[in-house]
Order: C-alpha cells, then structure tokens, then sequence
C-alpha cells in the first residue's frame, strides 16, 4: 500500500513538473529566462540569450548540480522574500541563478521584468544592458527594494 501512495506522489510531481513551467519570455534590460525546451522566440537586436535552465526542487539531483554551478552567482529568496545576498554587482552578460527557497509561490520583479517562481523554484537568466552601468531594483510579492543588482560594463 505504501508504495503505491509513493508512486503516485511522484507521477504527480512529474506531471506538476512538465504543466507547471513557462516557456521563453524577453523582458526588458535583456533579462532572459528559460523554463523548458519549447521553440524560441527571436530576440532583440542587441540582446543576449542564456541556455536552457530552470526547474523545481523535485528535481533534486539537477537542482544540486544547478547550485552548484552558480555558487558564486545565486540570489536567494525566502519566505519573507529576503533576497540573499540583497546587493550585488555582475559584469554584462553574466548568468545568474535566481532561486525561490520558500514552499510558496513568489512573484520577483527586477528592472522592469517580472518572474513568476514556483514553491521551491528557480530560473537563470542572463543580465545585459546595452549601456552599462545600470542598476536594478529588486521586488518581491509587493515587497519593494529588497535588493539591487548592479550591471558593470
């Protein structure tokens, strides 16, 4: 009986997987996301697009491989929608993990670009600005300047 209610729960979350993540969107400031391997979209002259990468924590052995890859280049947001670290500086064109620690859903906008984030969630994106320096607030589900993310040339 026990194994069935374990099978189940992982069809569910296989299924919640694969309905539950969006594809390619442009946002301004160039920020590129991308959830699944859907066609893409043709970008903007000028902008910068980031490889495939995103997913949920039901995909635990990805989601630490994915950690571990942008270590140094993870924003974290909690329950309270804390951003750690809340101020950081990249260099144009760098790629970063935006990552939603907490068992609810989040919505966290940077710039002008909104990203949905499912509970436990997480997406990369690319930074670029055609004229850098620029700086970037961040939000996070009406919290406003939870952080700020600075793009140097």
């Amino acid at each position: 009986m026990g194994k069935w209610i374990w099978i189940i729960i992982i069809i569910a979350a296989v299924f919640g997987v694969l309905f539950g993540i969006s594809g390619v969107s442009e946002k301004p400031f160039q920020l590129w996301e991308r959830a699944t391997p859907t066609p893409s979209p043709t970008p903007a002259p000028g902008s910068k697009t980031s490889p495939p990468s995103s997913g949920t924590a039901t995909q635990t052995q990805a989601y630490s491989s994915v950690v571990a890859q942008y270590f140094d280049r993870r924003i974290q947001f909690d329950e309270n929608c804390s951003a750690t670290p809340s101020s950081v500086t990249y260099k144009n064109g760098t790629k970063i993990m935006l990552d939603n620690r907490s068992a609810m859903p989040l919505t966290v906008k940077i710039g002008q670009s909104t990203f949905d984030f499912p509970a436990y969630g997480y997406k990369i994106i690319t930074l670029s600005s055609s004229k850098p320096p620029v700086t970037l607030n961040m939000n996070c589900d009406g919290r406003v300047n939870i952080g700020q993310i600075l793009i140097q040339p």
